[in-house]
């Protein structure tokens, strides 16, 4: 079998960054699940502020090593990203120009049965962290 082009990685979140960096060294583009990272401790050992300050940090870091590398892509896939739904709300946030100060949502399925994400230790975040972009330098989604 010839060498791939393409490492996908469906792997819990709690692998996505060491594994992103693993591939990127070998000089593989990359395709990672959302969240593309995140805050891999105890839910109680940080503060909000912080957990997410560390997730940004390390989603910057991924993306920067991808930079650096110049020749191959890191992306993070997003089922929804495509959607009319999400394309409108993406225009009416880049029209205000501002932050994000409140977010509602509902959820209208069971979620994840996936044990990992069932810890915060493996997990890395909420719902915001796993459907929003912990970084200001984000992947673009496919």
């Amino acid at each position: 079998m010839p060498t791939p082009d393409v490492v996908d990685l469906c792997v819990p979140n709690h692998l996505h960054a060491p594994l992103v960096l693993q591939a990127l060294d070998a000089g593989k583009h990359v395709v990672v699940e959302k969240p593309l990272t995140g805050c891999f401790v105890r839910k109680d050992e940080l503060g909000a502020p912080e957990m997410m300050e560390r997730a940004v940090a390390q989603a910057d870091a991924l993306v920067a090593a991808a930079e650096r590398r110049g020749s191959v892509v890191l992306l993070r896939r997003e089922t929804g990203c495509t959607r009319r739904r999400s394309r409108r709300s993406q225009a009416l946030l880049d029209d205000a120009g501002g932050a994000i100060l409140r977010i509602q949502g509902e959820e209208s399925h069971s979620g994840t049965h996936s044990e990992p994400n069932k810890h915060w230790i493996t997990a890395g975040g909420g719902a915001l962290l796993g459907k929003g972009l912990p970084s200001r330098s984000a992947p673009r989604c496919i």
